[in-house]
Formats: structure tokens, C-alpha cells, sequence
């Protein structure tokens, strides 16, 4: 799934980038700027980019929170950022910039319909 299917607030951009999953990333450096979705599945996991620029962001999933770090010495993208084992159900995710660049590639999502 491309976070795309979700909502985002703040000036997220699309970017092509070499490497990534699908070729491009959502990127957004302004801390607060989030993304949610909702959705109907099991475990998840935040595929995304690490490098020299990157950020910190908060990742909250059924109201458990935990902040990512986003930084690497060189760039690496198709990276797994996050990932949970949830039982199969409705979730919510959020993801909150909470400093420096974060890059958004995609959500593997399994076990779609229970």
C-alpha cells in the first residue's frame, strides 16, 4: 500500500527516488506535519528512508506511541522504519514529523481481511 491511500496534513511531497519502493517517497520536514490512516488488517510495517538528513517522527499505532529515528550516515532507501504484530482487526496509525526530513515509501500490511 502507498501511503497515498491515507490522509496527510502539513506540505507532504511526492519525490522520485532511486531505489525506493514504487520509485518515490512522500516527504515532509515540518515538525507536526502527520500522516493517518486507518486500516483493516493485522501486523504492519513503514517502509521508508534513512540517510543523512533524516529526521525523528512519532509513530502511533492503537494509541501506543513510539519515536523512530530516521537518520543514517549514507542514504538507504526501502528501508523497514517500523514495524508491529497486531491482531487482524481495525487499526489507526498516525506518523508525526517530529524533526528533519521523513520519507514515507510505503505500509506492508498483512492479513487484509482478517
Amino acid at each position: 500500500v502507498h501511503p497515498a491511500g491515507g490522509s496527510f496534513s502539513g506540505a507532504w511531497n511526492v519525490h522520485a527516488v532511486r531505489g525506493a519502493w514504487e520509485g518515490h517517497a512522500v516527504l515532509d520536514s515540518a515538525p507536526g506535519a502527520s500522516f493517518s490512516l486507518r486500516y483493516v488488517g493485522g501486523a504492519l510495517a513503514i517502509i521508508g528512508d534513512r540517510g543523512p538528513q533524516g529526521g525523528r517522527a512519532r509513530v502511533t499505532l492503537d494509541g501506543h506511541s513510539r519515536t523512530i529515528d530516521l537518520r543514517s550516515a549514507s542514504r538507504h532507501p526501502r528501508q523497514v522504519l517500523y514495524s508491529a504484530r497486531v491482531r487482524p482487526g481495525t487499526h489507526r496509525l498516525t506518523i508525526v514529523v517530529l524533526s528533519g526530513v521523513v520519507a514515507l515509501e510505503g505500509l506492508a500490511i498483512s492479513s487484509r481481511h482478517g
